[in-house]
């Protein structure tokens, strides 16, 4: 359908991903692409070496349930991770962080002068 660029509000698209996705999502670059007759918001999401991210949300009418989901794009598409692939993944993650610590910088960054 498209969006009206006059209409979009960068600013309460940020603060959505900020309340709802956990842990945050450093680098994200919003944009909008058109053909001349319609108009996208393109949301570019880095990788990120926080993986999995998880989606809060809730039912709209029911406040007080919470859910929690992990996307994963796969070429065009978008799938759900499954229980034992967000284990492994935060197993991954955590395995990482505490290499992290031991070597006293992250394994992926350059050393820092002094260390």
């Amino acid at each position: 359908m498209g969006i009206d660029p006059d209409e979009v509000n960068r600013q309460q698209y940020a603060q959505w991903i900020r309340n709802r996705v956990q842990p945050c999502l450093p680098g994200l670059d919003m944009f909008e692409l058109t053909d001349g007759t319609k108009t996208v918001l393109v949301v570019d999401v880095p990788a990120s070496e926080m993986a999995p991210h998880f989606v809060y949300g809730g039912a709209a009418r029911d406040k007080e349930q919470q859910a929690a989901v992990v996307p994963y794009r796969e070429d065009d598409h978008t799938t759900w991770t499954a229980e034992h692939q967000i284990e492994r993944a935060c197993r991954d993650r955590f395995a990482l962080g505490c290499r992290w610590r031991s070597y006293g910088r992250h394994p992926r960054l350059p050393p820092q002068p002094g260390r």
